[in-house]
Protein backbone atom coordinates (compact mmCIF):
# COMPACT_ATOMS: atom_id res chain seq x y z
CA UNK A 1 0.00 0.00 0.00
CA UNK A 2 2.87 2.34 0.75
CA UNK A 3 4.48 1.51 -2.59
CA UNK A 4 1.20 2.30 -4.33
CA UNK A 5 1.08 5.67 -2.53
CA UNK A 6 -2.22 5.03 -0.80
CA UNK A 7 -3.75 7.61 1.51
CA UNK A 8 -2.39 7.43 5.09
CA UNK A 9 -5.90 6.94 6.51
CA UNK A 10 -6.35 3.91 4.28
CA UNK A 11 -3.00 2.54 5.44
CA UNK A 12 -4.02 3.13 9.06
CA UNK A 13 -7.30 1.24 8.56
CA UNK A 14 -5.41 -1.67 7.02
CA UNK A 15 -2.90 -1.78 9.89
CA UNK A 16 -5.68 -1.69 12.48
CA UNK A 17 -7.41 -4.49 10.59
CA UNK A 18 -4.16 -6.50 10.76
CA UNK A 19 -4.20 -6.26 14.56
CA UNK A 20 -1.98 -3.27 15.32
CA UNK A 21 -3.65 -1.13 18.00
CA UNK A 22 -4.44 2.44 17.01
CA UNK A 23 -2.33 3.76 19.88
CA UNK A 24 0.77 2.02 18.45
CA UNK A 25 0.49 3.31 14.88
CA UNK A 26 2.92 6.17 15.49
CA UNK A 27 5.47 3.72 16.88
CA UNK A 28 4.91 1.45 13.88
CA UNK A 29 5.66 4.30 11.46
CA UNK A 30 8.65 5.47 13.52
CA UNK A 31 10.07 1.95 13.55
CA UNK A 32 10.00 1.93 9.76
CA UNK A 33 11.34 5.48 9.45
CA UNK A 34 8.09 6.77 7.89
CA UNK A 35 6.12 9.94 8.48
CA UNK A 36 2.42 10.42 7.79
CA UNK A 37 3.17 13.79 6.20
CA UNK A 38 5.48 12.11 3.68
CA UNK A 39 2.87 9.46 2.89
CA UNK A 40 0.26 12.18 2.39
CA UNK A 41 2.62 14.15 0.13
CA UNK A 42 3.20 11.03 -2.00
CA UNK A 43 -0.55 10.51 -2.25
CA UNK A 44 -1.07 14.13 -3.35
CA UNK A 45 1.71 13.77 -5.92
CA UNK A 46 -0.02 10.72 -7.39
CA UNK A 47 -3.27 12.67 -7.64
CA UNK A 48 -1.53 15.63 -9.29
CA UNK A 49 0.14 13.35 -11.86
CA UNK A 50 -3.27 11.95 -12.72
CA UNK A 51 -4.56 15.50 -13.27
CA UNK A 52 -1.57 16.18 -15.55
CA UNK A 53 -2.45 13.01 -17.46
CA UNK A 54 -6.02 14.22 -17.93
CA UNK A 55 -4.71 17.58 -19.19
CA UNK A 56 -2.43 15.81 -21.67
CA UNK A 57 -5.42 13.85 -22.93
CA UNK A 58 -7.33 17.10 -23.48
CA UNK A 59 -4.34 18.70 -25.24
CA UNK A 60 -3.90 15.67 -27.46
CA UNK A 61 -7.51 15.95 -28.54
CA UNK A 62 -7.11 19.68 -29.26
CA UNK A 63 -3.95 19.42 -31.37
CA UNK A 64 -5.60 17.87 -34.47
CA UNK A 65 -8.40 20.40 -34.28
CA UNK A 66 -5.98 23.34 -34.44
CA UNK A 67 -3.61 22.06 -37.13
CA UNK A 68 -3.58 19.40 -39.79
CA UNK A 69 -0.81 17.09 -40.89
CA UNK A 70 0.60 13.67 -40.21
CA UNK A 71 3.31 14.90 -37.85
CA UNK A 72 0.81 16.65 -35.59
CA UNK A 73 -1.35 13.54 -35.52
CA UNK A 74 1.63 11.46 -34.39
CA UNK A 75 2.42 13.98 -31.66
CA UNK A 76 -1.23 13.92 -30.65
CA UNK A 77 -1.26 10.13 -30.45
CA UNK A 78 1.94 10.15 -28.41
CA UNK A 79 0.51 12.66 -25.96
CA UNK A 80 -2.71 10.68 -25.77
CA UNK A 81 -0.83 7.48 -24.93
CA UNK A 82 1.33 9.16 -22.30
CA UNK A 83 -1.66 11.00 -20.84
CA UNK A 84 -3.64 7.78 -20.51
CA UNK A 85 -0.66 6.07 -18.87
CA UNK A 86 -0.28 8.95 -16.40
CA UNK A 87 -3.98 9.02 -15.60
CA UNK A 88 -4.08 5.29 -14.92
CA UNK A 89 -0.85 4.84 -12.96
CA UNK A 90 -0.26 8.25 -11.36
CA UNK A 91 3.47 7.79 -11.94
CA UNK A 92 5.60 10.05 -14.16
CA UNK A 93 8.13 7.29 -14.79
CA UNK A 94 5.53 4.92 -16.17
CA UNK A 95 7.62 3.88 -19.19
CA UNK A 96 10.89 3.26 -17.34
CA UNK A 97 11.95 -0.31 -16.83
Amino acid sequence: MIGNRSHPDQIDRFLIQCGIPESELDEFYAGRNLRRSHLLACNKMKRNVRVIGALLICISIGIPVISFGQATILVSLGLLGYGVALAITGNLTVYQA
